[in-house]
């Protein structure tokens, strides 16, 4: 009884991944729910769900000489970061809030790209499901690249 509970616990926990796939979108690869929409906005990429209560915007720069912290502290002073900058997977999430009283999270991360032998930095503005979002953007890397 206890291995079939433990069982049951893992699949729901993974069922926010069981129907992602991974998409080509624009210039990165990223792995997102079927039905999520892809979009531009202002210049960058955005992926958004259907509902429209989760989205991630995602910019990508070659930046092959910063180390990823001091990426993650200009993108904190620049965005208006509030509180700390906490280490999550490869990268760096903080919390902001906009001029309009919105609450949004980053993640940056950085990845050697093999094709361009330079730096790839991804930085990600996040709204929504903060645990489901994370594991989203852990996902993104250049179209191509190895990580």
């Amino acid at each position: 009884m206890k291995k079939i509970l433990v069982a049951l616990v893992l699949a729901l926990a993974f069922c926010g991944t069981a129907f992602a796939e991974t998409r080509t979108v624009f210039n990165f690869t990223i792995d997102v729910p079927a039905d999520w929409v892809a979009s531009s906005l202002a210049g960058y990429d955005v992926l958004s769900s259907p509902d429209g209560r989760s989205s991630i915007l995602v910019a990508i720069t070659l930046d092959p000489d910063r180390p990823i912290f001091e990426a993650a502290e200009f993108q904190f002073e620049q965005f208006g970061g509030t509180g700390d900058i906490q280490p999550e997977g490869d990268g760096y999430v903080f919390d902001s809030i906009n001029p309009d009283g919105e609450n949004f999270f980053w993640y940056t991360v950085m990845y050697k790209a093999s094709i361009l032998e330079q730096g790839t930095l991804f930085t990600m503005r996040m709204t929504g499901d903060r645990a489901q979002l994370l594991a989203i953007a852990q996902s993104v890397r250049l179209a191509g690249a190895n990580r």
